[in-house]
């Protein structure tokens, strides 16, 4: 789930929208006229800047917290994924990172382990492993969270030191695995596409040039230099990757099992091939149309014990309420897969060796 308030979007996120979003007036007018936008528009940044006004706008992280608490039994612990968004090009952020981390770790101080704080990382954040080990060891944060289409490549030479850390202490590690969310706002430089791996193949046929940095092939090449980095991919492809499969499967010859334009079949097969990597189902189980193919992945035996139940509140407020889609997930599936990925699962990937 996500706690962080529009206070940590950056101003240029909706440009000058973002900017009156951040005052209380500005707020409530945005919100309004946004509720009224959203049925005619299929933006996806707007969509999830709906959500940021409406949930993030004048609450507080903890508010935030309390607020998803209600949805679930009690006693249900909560990954809470931080985001650092100061380098996407979209303008300042002004919510300083630190300060963000620093409500969050008090949160944790107040509910212990119901809230398990996840940091992001950046490559391009100066002293990256000294903060990452601060959260993790001084204040009660759980794993670390990655954000690869905000601009760098996940093996980034900058981050080896945190994945050495990570990897000896088997911390879990969250990173975004969908064509849409968030990304980098500017022009792809070719510095940014410096230390680039993916295969001219991959390349060509990227529809956007960010999915550079996001694209599923890139954790076959981390693994190689990490191999017990524990790694979940959030959304596992994403709805329209979900979509596309059920209507366009991937061709499989015995020469060519991998299919690298379905980021759903080639997650799914990393996740089958690595004992390191999960998958969680983050808001694009949202739509149900995708609840009969969960069912049938969840009988394969290999990729079974490696999906993870997420929601990525408060974005799954977008098509249904939180409470809505747990329930229905939760019915269809039955006790005993619902509870294998609930809560078999995640305890599974989650375990450290702090």
């Amino acid at each position: 789930m996500h706690i962080f308030t529009i206070q940590a979007v950056p101003v240029g996120f909706v440009p000058v929208v973002t900017r009156l979003a951040q005052t209380r007036a500005g707020n409530w007018t945005i919100e309004k006229l946004l509720k009224m936008a959203i049925p005619y528009s299929s933006l996806d940044s707007l969509h999830r800047f709906a959500q940021f006004v409406e949930i993030g706008g004048e609450k507080t992280q903890e508010s935030i917290f309390q607020e998803v608490r209600r949805f679930y039994p009690e006693g249900t612990a909560f990954v809470a994924l931080t985001m650092d968004m100061a380098y996407m090009n979209a303008g300042a952020v002004p919510q300083s990172y630190i300060m963000q981390l620093d409500e969050v770790a008090n949160i944790k101080r107040a509910y212990g382990d119901r809230i398990l704080p996840f940091i992001c990382v950046d490559a391009r954040r100066e002293g990256i492993l000294e903060i990452v080990k601060h959260y993790i060891e001084e204040r009660g944060f759980h794993g670390i969270k990655l954000y690869p289409p905000l601009g760098f490549f996940p093996y980034d030479s900058r981050l080896d030191p945190v994945w050495e850390y990570a990897q000896s202490k088997q911390i879990p590690v969250v990173t975004h695995l969908s064509k849409g969310g968030v990304h980098y706002r500017g022009k792809i430089r070719q510095s940014m596409m410096q230390g680039c791996e993916l295969s001219a193949e991959i390349l060509d046929k990227l529809d956007k040039p960010y999915h550079a940095f996001s694209h599923p092939a890139n954790y076959r090449i981390l693994a190689e230099r990490f191999p017990n980095l524990k790694i979940s991919f959030g959304h596992c492809g994403g709805d329209k990757e979900w979509a596309s499969l059920l209507l366009n499967p991937p061709i499989r010859t015995l020469d060519k099992p991998k299919n690298p334009e379905n980021w759903l079949a080639y997650a799914l097969d990393l996740v089958s091939e690595h004992k390191q990597f999960y998958a969680d189902i983050s808001y694009t189980l949202n739509d149900k149309r995708f609840f009969s193919l969960l069912k049938v992945v969840l009988q394969d035996a290999k990729i079974r014990k490696k999906i993870l139940f997420g929601s990525d509140y408060y974005m799954v407020r977008m098509d249904t309420s939180e409470k809505t889609f747990s329930i229905d997930l939760r019915a269809f599936l039955g006790e005993s897969d619902f509870k294998q990925i609930a809560e078999t699962n995640p305890k599974q990937f989650l375990r450290r060796k702090l």
